[in-house]
């Protein structure tokens, strides 16, 4: 089919019609490939393993190596934290794969084993708990990291002293939570922090007491994995949400252990857990994936294998968007003997090919930007994307085109520019939510590595702000990976 001008096609109340827009004459899709809100481009293929890899990094300076650091997202600006681990109080910052330690005016004492995590709705680090190297050696602080030092919090109400306990923030309610540890015995009690004071849930059931298990959160609500007990390492799954723990059944998952780690990876949405021991001196270097629905583990068969470490430290780095471990200990045999030694190994774990978007123009006719709701990944059948609708638009976008190259130089419209070339697909918007499409991206392993554009065209966006009336979206650059 071929238009007169940019032959890109808007809804009308008797079906999709198109309207030509003086300009220059390019071909258009037959219009009834938009009459569904997705548009799948090529047809779907068996699911395949994602390529991924663990890269050691080797920065001149680094923490003292040793066991049960704790390791957390922070802010100010965005990077890794790092804390204990040592006898003396130690403070560090990992951003861009360099370590710096920190002096802060304040901090904790020395501890091991203590829980830390980030609550991204008050922009805080939280630090509970720890196993202390002096009497009473069990904690029950409370501590917060602001992004430049250490405060001590005094709440109302607070869980009892305990090392080993899981915390994690919770999607749900915008809190963190924790769980379990042991204080002179293992622990089963689970505690809501707001903040300023610290909530002990009343749940009807709960996992049993245990201590050194992984938890992480994904979407919707926490993930707990795992730790041990009075009998030994454990193998049993958890969810919490809505405030209730419900156990979950997978046919596959990892082996039964103890101080390993739990990551979501914000940038795969997906949920990591790597090493950790077994019984004894087994020392595991495994690396399993949670998916984003919680339906199932998968072992990862990664490029590089991991460290072998068990009571390592762990986090989400969003400047290298990697899950990145430091620490921990490993296993040495040497005469005869077998020994547990702490490392000092920084590793992060990254697809081999790297899903990204980049934005190479601007928008017109008031439409100044898109959001993209996960990364271009492999086999990502609900890949959403759109605009935000905007005050005093007439109309919402309605169409978005797909290219496999990009218009050079770009096709001019008044003010407007259009960077796609011939597009190969028109994905049309649905009625809710308004200026969203979805792209089925299959598992296909012919797509590893494609680089395709996206530009968002609308009819009267604002009035008088675009070319007859048409705005165009900034274009966008992605490139689909694992």
């Amino acid at each position: 089919m071929q238009g007169r001008g940019v032959g890109f096609v808007f809804p009308d109340r008797r079906g999709w019609l198109p309207r030509a827009v003086p300009g220059p004459s390019i071909p258009i899709p037959d219009p009834k490939l938009m009459r569904t809100p997705t548009l799948t481009v090529l047809l779907l293929a068996p699911a395949i393993p994602a390529q991924l890899t663990w890269n050691t990094l080797a920065p001149p300076t680094r923490p003292a190596a040793s066991e049960s650091y704790a390791m957390a997202e922070t802010s100010g600006p965005p990077s890794l934290l790092l804390f204990g681990g040592t006898p003396a109080p130690s403070t560090w910052r990992l951003s861009q794969g360099a370590w710096t330690r920190l002096a802060p005016l304040h901090q904790p004492s020395s501890r091991t084993r203590t829980a830390l995590a980030y609550d991204p709705v008050r922009d805080r680090v939280v630090l509970f708990g720890g196993e202390l190297y002096s009497a009473p050696f069990a904690s029950d602080e409370t501590w917060e990291w602001n992004g430049q030092d250490w405060s001590l919090l005094q709440p109302a109400n607070r869980p009892p002293a305990r090392a080993g306990a899981s915390l994690a923030f919770d999607p749900g309610t915008g809190r963190l939570v924790l769980f379990g540890g042991f204080g002179g015995r293992f622990l089963d009690d689970t505690w809501s922090f707001d903040g300023s004071d610290w909530t002990r849930l009343q749940t009807t059931y709960q996992p049993p007491p245990r201590a050194n298990s992984a938890m992480a959160h994904d979407r919707t609500g926490i993930v707990l994995f795992g730790g041990s007990d009075a009998f030994g390492a454990l193998d049993d799954a958890w969810r919490l949400e809505s405030g209730a723990w419900r156990r979950l059944s997978f046919a596959t998952r990892p082996s039964a252990r103890q101080g390993h780690s739990m990551t979501w990876d914000a940038d795969r949405r997906r949920i990591v857990l790597h090493g950790g021991y077994a019984t004894g001196l087994d020392v595991l270097a495994d690396t399993w994936e949670l998916d984003a629905f919680g339906l199932g583990f998968s072992r990862v068969a990664t490029a590089v294998p991991g460290p072998r470490v068990g009571d390592h430290a762990a986090a989400y780095d969003p400047q290298r968007r990697a899950v990145v471990v430091f620490g921990g200990a490993t296993v040495v045999s040497s005469g005869g003997s077998t020994y547990r030694v702490p490392v000092d190994t920084t590793a992060e774990y990254v697809p081999t090919v790297r899903a990204s978007i980049a934005q190479i123009s601007l928008g017109c006719g008031g439409i100044d930007s898109m959001f993209f709701a996960q990364m271009p990944l492999l086999g990502e059948l609900g890949f959403t994307f759109g605009i935000a609708p905007v005050i005093g638009a007439q109309r919402i976008p309605t169409v978005a085109g797909l290219s496999l190259a990009q218009q050079v130089p770009p096709l001019s419209f008044g003010r407007c520019q259009l960077h796609l070339a011939t597009p190969i697909a028109v994905v049309s918007s649905p009625a809710f939510p308004p200026g969203s499409f979805t792209l089925p991206i299959p598992a296909n392993p012919a797509l590893r590595g494609l680089t395709f554009y996206v530009q968002v065209i609308g009819e009267e966006f604002l009035a008088g702000a675009g070319q007859n009336g048409v705005g165009f979206s900034p274009a966008y650059r992605l490139t689909i990976g694992d």
